[in-house]
């Protein structure tokens, strides 16, 4: 089975995704690695952050992995005080991006792809004013979404003394 990072194979997707022809819905950056910063030249923005796990033993050197993913989508600089701000070009992606992700349970980039992953897309957080990042001089309030994905993987093994 060949080794393929799934947050980077998340991350992947969410830019096919913004290739694909759906009104509204872009995404021109989309990483598994923690950016510095982001800034609004580079939006929409997602950045897949992995989240808890839980592994167990599946027979002889292989380990079942299930971890869940957060791909948090910055979609424009938040103007605070402004009416809707954000909310409308939020819209467009709940359904694309779940539309999207239900239909490729593998993971699946295209129909080449091999599955090498079960993948759940368990839904989003709803429509969030994130700053990011958390603290420092370019802590910014961005329009964000969070998608959360769930991957079951098997991976191999050996014991190392």
């Amino acid at each position: 089975m060949p080794e393929v990072n799934a947050a980077e194979r998340i991350a992947a997707m969410y830019l096919a995704l913004g290739q694909e022809a759906i009104t509204g819905v872009t995404v021109q950056n989309a990483t598994a690695k923690i950016p510095r910063s982001i800034q609004a030249a580079q939006l929409p923005y997602v950045v897949v952050f992995p989240d808890a796990s839980q592994v167990t033993r599946n027979g002889d050197g292989m380990l079942q992995e299930v971890r869940s993913y957060r791909a948090t989508l910055f979609i424009e600089v938040a103007v605070l005080g402004s009416k809707n701000q954000g909310y409308d070009k939020a819209n467009p992606y709940y359904e694309a991006v779940r539309d999207y992700f239900m239909g490729r349970p593998g993971l699946d980039i295209s129909s080449s792809s091999d599955d090498v992953f079960d993948a759940e897309f368990l839904g989003d957080n709803g429509f969030n004013l994130t700053v990011y990042p958390p603290v420092g001089d370019e802590a910014t309030a961005f329009v964000s979404i969070t998608f959360r994905h769930r991957v079951t993987q098997l991976l191999s093994y050996q014991y190392k003394d």
